[in-house]
């Protein structure tokens, strides 16, 4: 299996083979540099010293095993959901046999990249508490439409009888009416995942140099993330780890939160209960496009204009490399402050007039302009 050697110090580091009777070419760190390398090239360095004296970290390449790990759940899903819809459960014993194959060939793949069983257990629970962040997000956004327009809709009995699918238009428009609602409520989410993927160790790794070169007491990174690991934690909402962060409670806690306010409020504005007429005279391709629409009253546009205001927030945050949890606490005071104008100045009533719909969504976009 492949190591990343990584020089800690902002020194230039040479590293001599340990056997002088056989001497290699040393291996030369720059300051801050992390290079891959083999165990069996690894092996002829003297790197016990540096490690003593954390100068050098030298960590597993779980990159590797990640992707590994993927290609496997996502293969093995696959196979169980085209087994299940085309073989029955049980129907066909030796397509599961198959399927456990697989899996247990893959796990010896894993097993002989990573070297060890410890560092294969580390490559999983890193996996999974991505994963299972990933989903909750999910579910926060879109359990709540997708039960009620089951519970409360056509679409299960459409989906049911195979025949009808084919006959109605509320199929698709409930399937897009979802989709959309998912959707817009997911996506500012989604774009914290990518920015705490794509550039949030950057910003820890940046941090802990800048601190090494300004604090006289720090000589490594790992002083650095020992001394400073829980203000960065505390700012950042993660603490450290090679692929997927682990976050507090405390941290993830805005984002879920307003992932299902968002959600509330497109389910609102869209109105997927409300029933779906299709008139002779009306091209299908109209009543898909009225039923997409967001519903004209003054409530929903305030909040079609705070959640224009909130992805414009985050995606300039995410640009600017300042996307904080604290950010989707913003987004929840801003939606339940524009509803609460709103209600308030139009005496709880939910208008539809050209004008009052542009001042609300006005107010939505610029709570302040409401409030003054």
């Amino acid at each position: 299996m492949n190591r990343i050697i990584a020089n800690q110090t902002d020194s230039i580091l040479k590293i001599e083979s340990k056997n002088p009777s056989q001497p290699h070419p040393p291996l030369i760190l720059r300051g801050f540099e992390q290079r891959e390398i083999e165990d069996v090239v690894l092996d002829v360095y003297n790197v016990d010293p540096l490690l003593d004296a954390e100068s050098i970290t030298i960590d597993d390449d779980m990159d590797s095993l990640y992707r590994t790990i993927s290609f496997t759940v996502f293969t093995t899903m696959f196979l169980i959901g085209f087994g299940i819809v085309n073989l029955g459960l049980l129907r066909s014993p030796t397509w599961w046999c198959g399927v456990l194959g697989f899996d247990v060939i893959m796990i010896f793949v894993l097993l002989n990249k990573s070297g060890s069983f410890r560092v294969m257990l580390r490559a999983w629970s890193d996996w999974f508490d991505f994963v299972q962040n990933v989903f909750l997000v999910l579910v926060a956004g879109g359990l709540l439409p997708l039960w009620a327009i089951l519970r409360f809709t056509e679409l299960s009995n459409a989906l049911s009888t195979g025949a009808a699918i084919h006959q109605s238009i509320e199929v698709p428009i409930r399937i897009l009416q979802l989709a959309i609602i998912i959707s817009a409520a997911v996506l500012p989410s989604g774009l914290y995942f990518i920015y705490e993927k794509q550039k949030v160790a950057g910003l820890r790794e940046r941090f802990f140099r800048d601190v090494l070169r300004i604090d006289p007491e720090i000589q490594t990174i790992r002083q650095a993330k020992a001394k400073y690991n829980q203000q960065v934690a505390d700012t950042l909402g993660c603490n450290d780890n090679s692929f997927s962060t682990h976050r507090q409670i405390n941290s993830i806690a805005p984002i879920i939160a307003a992932n299902v306010m968002l959600s509330i409020g497109w389910f609102v504005a869209i109105d997927p209960l409300a029933p779906i007429v299709q008139l002779k005279n009306v091209p299908p391709s109209q009543t898909l496009y009225e039923a997409l629409l967001p519903k004209a009253s003054t409530t929903n546009y305030a909040f079609l204009g705070v959640y224009l205001f909130s992805l414009t927030m985050i995606y300039y945050r995410y640009v600017r490399s300042d996307l904080k949890p604290r950010a989707y606490g913003n987004v929840i005071v801003r939606v339940v402050t524009a509803i609460l104008v709103v209600w308030a100045l139009n005496g709880g009533k939910n208008s539809s007039s050209p004008r009052e719909l542009q001042a609300a969504f006005a107010i939505g976009l610029i709570s302040d302009l409401g409030i003054s």
